[in-house]
C-alpha cells in the first residue's frame, strides 16, 4: 500500500473516532438520499435502527426554519410512540464550484430532559403568580 493511501486510511480512522467520541448524533448524508456516514450516538438519541429515521424529513423540517447552523428545536416520534425533543443542527457541503451542494450534515442532541425541566419551572412560577395575586 503506497504511503499516500496509508495516510489516508489513517485520517479516516481518526474521522471516526472522533465522530464515535462526540456526544452528539451525526449524520452526514448525500444529497440523492444515500448515507454517507453516521456515528452510533444517532441510533442511541433515537432509540431505532437507522433504516427507520427519516433524515430528509428531519433534513427539510429544520433547514426550512433556520437554513443557519444554528440548533432548532423539534419534537420527533420514535417508532416506540416516544416523544423526544430534539435540538438539530444542519449544515450543507458544496462541491469546489460552492454553488452545487452534494451532501449535508445533521447533527441532535436530546434535550428531551431540559425541555421537560424549563416546562416545570414554568409551571411553577405561573403557580406562583397565582397564589401571589
Amino acid at each position: 500500500m503506497s504511503p499516500e493511501i496509508s495516510k489516508l486510511n489513517q485520517q479516516i480512522n481518526d474521522l471516526q473516532t472522533i465522530l464515535e467520541g462526540l456526544q452528539e448524533a451525526v449524520v452526514v448524508q448525500y444529497t440523492d438520499g444515500q448515507l454517507q456516514t453516521l456515528n452510533s450516538r444517532v441510533e442511541q438519541i433515537l432509540g431505532m435502527a437507522i433504516e427507520s429515521a427519516d433524515f430528509d424529513q428531519l433534513w427539510q423540517t429544520v433547514h426550512q426554519q433556520s437554513p443557519a447552523t444554528q440548533p432548532v428545536p423539534v419534537s420527533f416520534q420514535t417508532t416506540t410512540g416516544n416523544w423526544l425533543k430534539l435540538a438539530i443542527r444542519t449544515q450543507t457541503l458544496y462541491h469546489q464550484d460552492k454553488t452545487t451542494p452534494y451532501a449535508r450534515i445533521i447533527s441532535f442532541c436530546d434535550v428531551t430532559a431540559q425541555a421537560q425541566l424549563e416546562n416545570t419551572l414554568q409551571q411553577f412560577k405561573q403557580n406562583l403568580d397565582f397564589v401571589m395575586q
